[in-house]
């Protein structure tokens, strides 16, 4: 059976804000996958089902920060994709010559903007990065493990010790400060119990944090960079703390991590870590929940479902 997959690619390096004719989709026909027997290779047809959205894909797609790379490749991310139809909420069936990963089950792997890929399981893929299991995710959404449940998820959870970011800091009596980019988000991380929130696009920052925190500010867990954090850096304490993405102790260790999964997953069934998804549907949809990265129009962690 003949699979063709659609695939999102580049016209041209990025110039500026992102523009809808910089994408050109696309559809090829997929090898077929290797036999059993074969000691070459062991191959999984995988579909897509969510894909993440991240405004650092901005930057991977710049010919000036990568200089040499070649125009049309395929925008590499990190996408969820199902074995089998039976698996919610995809309905293709595909293939699988892995033991395993049988058919049926769910794997993260840096695939692309694709919706269908064969897969060589025993070759490394960009980066160095493999196929991972997804850990048990019964009750609730797989998307969940490219957020609350994924690389945020984790970072936040292995950086305060087994706890969410504004739980660990309650719990240890400090003031929460959070900056949201409307009155909408900044509500709803108030709702979340924030001592205070604020909205970057219609108030000063730095002024801001000198009413919320007049002493100084402890501890900063950077998500953006730029002129916030500058605002933040400069309000630091002597021997204050700022965390930034990065556990170089656990790069090695995949089971640390897909314990940590597990832990956030149970915490998400048992109500007692609120997460909040902006979800786009449709692959042809793809590069408009992209572009929307850029004005602040998602509301939650941005996902595609396929």
């Amino acid at each position: 059976m003949v699979t063709m997959a659609k695939v999102w690619r580049l016209s041209d390096s990025f110039h500026g804000l992102p523009r809808v004719e910089t994408f050109v989709l696309t559809e090829e026909e997929l090898p077929s996958l290797s036999s059993k027997d074969s000691n070459s290779s062991l191959d999984i047809l995988i579909g897509a089902v969510y894909l993440s959205l991240d405004p650092y894909f901005r930057v991977f797609s710049s010919g000036k920060n990568l200089p040499g790379e070649q125009v049309g490749r395929r925008l590499n991310i990190f996408l969820v994709s199902v074995l089998c139809e039976n698996t919610q909420p995809v309905s293709t069936v595909l293939d699988s010559k892995s033991a395993e990963y049988p058919v049926g089950s769910l794997v993260c792997v840096h695939a692309g903007w694709r919706s269908h890929s064969v897969i060589n399981v025993t070759k490394p893929r960009s980066y160095g990065t493999k196929v991972v299991n997804v850990v048990d995710v019964s009750g609730v959404s797989p998307s969940l493990w490219l957020g609350a449940a994924g690389m945020p998820g984790v970072t936040a959870f292995m950086a305060f010790h087994n706890k969410c970011l504004s739980s660990i800091l309650y719990s240890r009596g400090l003031t929460v400060i959070g900056i949201a980019g409307s009155n909408e988000k900044c509500q709803y991380i108030k709702d979340l119990g924030f001592d205070h929130a604020i909205n970057y696009k219609t108030n000063d920052i730095s002024s801001s944090l000198d009413t919320a925190s007049p002493s100084g500010i402890d501890i900063y867990f950077d998500n953006v960079g730029g002129n916030i954090s500058n605002t933040v850096n400069s309000k630091m304490k002597s021997h204050g703390r700022v965390l930034d993405c990065g556990s170089i102790s656990t790069y090695n260790d995949d089971s640390a991590s897909q314990e940590v999964r597990r832990e956030l997953i149970e915490l998400i069934k048992q109500g007692k870590l609120k997460t909040k998804e902006h979800v786009t549907e449709g692959f042809e949809n793809m590069p408009a929940a992209f572009f929307s990265l850029f004005t602040g129009a998602n509301f939650g962690k941005a996902l595609m479902k396929v």
